[in-house]
């Protein structure tokens, strides 16, 4: 599938082979910066496409935060020739 190839795609080209997975590798060497911020409990995190920034929410779990950063990392890869607005939360 296509996801299956991006996510593939990604691992080689990070030279990542087996888990864990180093998210912050993977959002450094796309140029994307991570900031924790408390937020509101039902915002997990959000994409700033112009600041090529993923906001993720500080009072949340390790876990979720790992997954929120992953989860804005597929929409900037999947998504990065339709990101002309600022802000996909």
């Amino acid at each position: 599938s296509l996801i299956k190839g991006k996510v593939q795609e990604l691992l080689n080209n990070f030279n990542i082979v087996s888990a864990p997975i180093s998210i912050n590798k993977i959002s450094t060497g796309l140029g994307l910066t991570i900031v924790e911020k408390e937020l509101d409990n039902s915002v997990s995190g959000a994409l700033i496409s112009e600041k090529n920034t993923i906001l993720v929410n500080a009072l949340h779990h390790e876990h979720r935060k790992r997954f929120t950063i992953a989860h804005e990392i597929g929409h900037w890869i999947l998504h990065k020739s339709q990101l002309n607005q600022s802000l996909f939360v």
